[in-house]
């Protein structure tokens, strides 16, 4: 009696298995089957921030900053760790720092002498897991220059 089930269970299988084994595109199969490039992806909340959404609050776009400089905003990037830096007119950076964001919320005050710089950027970004900057949001400001 157990032989016979085990037959019919191997042999319905070696029947049901071979349908299933044909691939798409393989010889036997009439027209290949295009991968799907619409489907939406996945996506997974385990806890971790892995997204790089960066809203720069303060400084305002065209602001006139003096020293100490408040740059503040709202990020969710990995490590809650939000990279701030400020650049002259010719791109050079004068000042890099970085702060925390807590709640998603971020602050920072830069102490900085404006001697010779009056117009620059304020850029705040993340960084991924290979240390690239994500996120990279940016506004041009203008500096009153320390006495």
């Amino acid at each position: 009696m157990y032989k016979r089930i085990i037959l019919l269970s191997l042999a319905s299988l070696v029947f049901f298995g071979a349908g299933c084994s044909i691939l798409p595109g393989s010889k036997g199969d009439d027209k290949a089957v295009e991968p799907k490039t619409d489907s939406v992806p996945l996506s997974v909340d385990d806890g971790s921030k892995l997204s790089s959404g960066i809203e720069l609050v303060n400084p305002a776009e065209g602001a006139v900053l003096t020293s100490p400089i408040l740059v503040s905003g709202q990020a969710e990037v990995l490590g809650d760790k939000v990279y701030v830096r400020v650049k002259n007119a010719g791109g050079k950076t004068v000042i890099e720092d970085f702060t925390m964001a807590k709640g998603g919320v971020f602050a920072v005050n830069l102490d900085f002498q404006f001697r010779g710089t009056t117009e620059g950027t304020v850029e705040v970004f993340g960084k991924d897991g290979a240390g690239a900057e994500v996120g990279l949001q940016s506004v041009a400001v203008k500096f009153e220059p320390n006495l």
